[in-house]
């Protein structure tokens, strides 16, 4: 039965190995500045009393620790929230640019699809009318599953599609010996 997972494994990194690359990547755009100290470390944020011998954290983040807030609706915060919040916004920005002007966007391109995907999203009306009829096909295949070979080809099938599997397998550094690398599963 693993067997079967272990090759779905190797076979979607495979699929993924050979991708396309994008056909009209977005234009660079000039780097803003660093939001934090004049070259990205936030050097107010340091408790310069602190020795760093003693405490490095204290030194470094001393004075930010103990005036920081985090936000009523966040678990954590600091620059690194900061920064993931500013790639999603612009991330966004880039995704409703291409949904706006898919129309225009040449056919086949990689504007046109991000903007096709992103408008079959977020059509709420035809999501609902479609109810779970989409998953039918899927709901299928499980109810087929009669023995241990057809559950771990099902995972396998699943896996190459994007489904997430109860059970998978996958190559990692070794997590007692560095310099290796381990199947995990």
């Amino acid at each position: 039965m693993f067997k079967h997972v272990i090759l779905a494994g190797v076979a979607t990194a495979g699929l993924m190995a050979t991708a396309p690359a994008l056909a009209d990547p977005p234009a660079a755009k000039p780097a803003a500045a660093p939001q934090y100290g004049s070259w990205g470390f936030d050097v107010g944020g340091m408790d310069k009393a602190a020795n760093p011998g003693d405490s490095f954290f204290d030194f470094a983040n001393g004075n930010w620790a103990k005036t920081a807030e985090i936000p009523a609706d966040r678990s954590s915060w600091g620059s690194m929230v900061v920064l993931r919040d500013m790639s999603d916004q612009r991330t966004r920005g880039i995704i409703e640019e291409a949904a706006a002007g898919r129309a225009a966007a040449p056919n086949g391109s990689v504007a046109q699809k991000v903007g096709d995907l992103y408008a079959g999203f977020m059509d709420e009306a035809a999501i609902e009318a479609k109810g779970v009829s989409p998953l039918k096909p899927y709901f299928a295949k499980i109810d087929a599953v009669k023995a241990p070979a057809d559950l771990a080809r099902l995972f396998g099938e699943f896996g190459q599609v994007g489904i997430t599997a109860p059970i998978g397998a996958g190559v990692e550094q070794d997590l007692r010996q560095n310099d290796q690398y381990a199947v995990y599963m």
